[in-house]
């Protein structure tokens, strides 16, 4: 490549260092946490200047540009290889060559801290029993004095002076410890050969992630023999156990415990901080910390190449869960449900990249991911790849009402099991739209009517004291405007008809119905609701049959039972709808709350003091009140 070329491809790549940071989910226009592994201060203090294209940070003078930052994430010390990664990334494709002659490591991808004459603070030593000397001010090197033990020995690695990296979570009484295998658990090691520390029998994961990483192979660390001791002392925390999480899990993950984890550097006093913390590994080369310390609101570290957590998930057909942490994807492993997290934003390009690679056809995905922050540009990467891959997926809240997937385990453990085993049912669950119709709705709102009534294929409610519906009845069956068939008892239909015949004399009153065929009954048998609806379905079927259909179909709800009126009152709702036809019910004033809910039109009627006049009051369906009233002959 022509040095020329070369120079315009590595300024394009410069520029797409906000690019890059939103992948990670940082927002470049604005103030973000410092980058820097070895600044462990949580506050907004870098930013990204569009000028230099870079980003520094006010509180230790760190300065990346885009390759410095790529060799921090992927663990790359060398140039070239940082320059391979961002064309791969930026570009779709890995050049053959970079240049031929050596490159000025010094300008070019690497990373430096602002050469101050000194150092803003001095970090306390009281804790190590020697001082470890300044590192030399080098393009890749802090300007602040690190928290490790004696200088180790140096050894030159492609241009680089780097330091062998100290024992995991160093302490004066582990001084004896080996630094040559065991890694740098302290705090991620960037910068380091793996051709000198990388050793393929040195294995304790065997993962997935173990991938044919190409252009990675030369920057990882491997972390195994780290993650080998933390994991024989997972049974010295009760953590798991606390979280639901049952010791087959916990070795089939090859969870950890480190009693004293070093999580860096007090901003203020300088002083090592020391967590009480679990190791969730993602492989030999990277995994994440959990500060056990409920209070503490600095909870989480990464360290080395951790991308994909449990991406042995992808090899499964069927529901695949995509959870906000580690915590969550093993609760839904213990429940036999196959899970995997994504340790930050810029693993699901990741993740997509394996999908792409190993497509199967029974496969769906379920995010889990809150979208708060960053997790917002997580699932909306996600959901952009699945549906260029066609691969199906949908968004979830497994969790609701709980705050986490760990959280309902916990406080409802059979409740969180039904609803992912009947989750696609839920997910299919649709509500009733609103669908407008040109129906005609019939109500009684004028003593024409009440005669006539020709009613919608809904319930109707007549709501008053037995004795006036009996009467109201009667004079309705008196305007002879209808046919009517009155479902009853035969004690409560003689009350009905009492007084019909006008030719009874003394003391007796005859009973017939022939001065009056529009008026029918059909007798029951039992007044018991299920008994009942058969008699009444039965009866208008075969009416119906029989070709009538001008006719009302009366029901005298005081015949049945106080408790049954509930029930029945919504079978023949349901019943009024299948057959299509309309229901007038004579209900007692107890009914009334109930008749106005489930009828079409619900129906007030008292008389006048003298008894002369029957007054009707009620509504329509917008609430406009339908008022009237009807003489009634003594």
């Amino acid at each position: 490549m022509f040095d020329s070329d070369f120079e315009r491809t590595k300024e394009f790549l410069r520029g797409k260092l906000p690019d890059y940071l939103r992948s990670r989910g940082i927002k470049p226009e604005e103030p973000f946490n410092c980058l820097n592994p070895l600044h462990p201060d949580h506050r907004l203090c870098m930013s990204y200047n569009p000028h230099s294209k870079c980003v520094q940070c006010y509180g230790c003078n760190a300065n990346y540009d885009l390759f410095a930052l790529i060799g921090l994430d992927y663990g790359l010390t060398d140039f070239n290889a940082q320059y391979n990664k961002a064309c791969e990334l930026f570009l779709g494709k890995n050049p053959v060559s970079v240049h031929e002659r050596p490159l000025n490591f010094e300008n070019a991808g690497a990373a430096t801290f602002g050469l101050r004459k000194e150092p803003t603070f001095e970090l306390k030593r009281d804790n190590f029993e020697v001082r470890a000397d300044r590192p030399e001010r080098t393009g890749a090197a802090p300007s602040f004095t690190p928290l490790y033990p004696p200088r180790a020995p140096t050894e030159i690695v492609e241009g680089f002076k780097h330091q062998t990296p100290p024992a995991a979570n160093f302490s004066p009484e582990r001084e004896d410890k080996s630094y040559s295998s065991q890694p740098a658990a302290g705090g991620a090691v960037f910068g380091l050969s793996s051709n000198h520390y990388r050793q393929n029998s040195n294995t304790f994961i065997s993962s997935s992630n173990e991938r044919n990483y190409t252009e990675l192979s030369e920057g990882k660390y491997n972390y195994a023999d780290y993650l080998r001791q933390v994991a024989a002392k997972a049974s010295h925390t009760e953590f798991f156990k606390y979280h639901g999480l049952s010791d087959d899990i916990v070795s089939r993950f090859h969870l950890g415990y480190d009693e004293s984890f070093a999580a860096g550097a007090d901003a203020h006093t300088g002083e090592q901080i020391l967590w009480r913390a679990v190791i969730f590994p993602y492989s030999d080369f990277g995994y994440t910390v959990y500060n056990c310390d409920a209070a503490a609101r600095d909870k989480y570290r990464k360290r080395g190449v951790a991308g994909i957590f449990n991406e042995e998930a992808l090899q499964y057909d069927g529901p695949i869960f995509i959870c906000d942490d580690e915590l969550d994807a093993l609760t839904l492993e213990s429940l036999n449900f196959h899970a995997l997290t994504l340790a930050t934003p810029a693993a699901a390009h990741t993740l997509l990249e394996q999908c792409a690679k190993t497509m199967h056809s029974e496969r769906i995905f379920y995010i889990c991911i809150h979208e708060v922050g960053a997790g917002a540009e997580c699932v909306k990467a996600l959901c952009a790849g699945f549906y260029n891959l066609k691969i199906p997926f949908k968004k979830v809240d497994a969790a609701f009402p709980y705050g986490s997937l760990n959280e309902a385990l916990l406080e409802a453990r059979d409740k969180l099991t039904y609803r992912l085993k009947h989750l696609e049912e839920m997910l299919t669950f649709t509500t009733t739209p609103v669908v407008r119709q040109s129906e005609e709705y019939f109500l009684i709102e004028d003593p024409a009517s009440l005669s006539r009534l020709q009613l919608s294929p809904y319930l109707y409610a007549l709501c008053a004291p037995c004795t006036v519906l009996r009467r109201t009845l009667r004079l309705i069956m008196q305007e002879r405007l209808c046919q009517l068939y009155t479902v009853t008892t035969p004690t409560a239909w003689q009350f009905i008809c009492h007084e019909l015949d006008d030719s009874a004399t003394g003391n007796n009153t005859i009973l017939t119905f022939e001065s009056f065929p529009n008026a029918r009954a059909v007798l029951l048998k039992n007044t018991t609701p299920p008994e009942a609806l058969e008699e009444i379905n039965y009866a208008l079927c075969a009416l119906r049959m029989q070709k009538e259909s001008n006719f009302t179909l009366v029901i005298d709800m005081t015949v049945f039972a106080p408790q049954d009126h509930a029930e029945l009152m919504r079978k023949l709702q349901t019943l009024s709808q299948e057959l299509n036809c309309g229901l007038l019910l004579l209900c007692p004033l107890s009914d009334e709350e109930w008749s106005h809910s489930l009828c079409v039109q619900s129906l007030h009627i008292s008389q006048s003091e003298d008894g002369n006049e029957l007054i009707f009051k009620s509504s329509a369906l917008n609430g406009r009140p339908l008022n009237f009233t009807r003489y009634a002959e003594l």
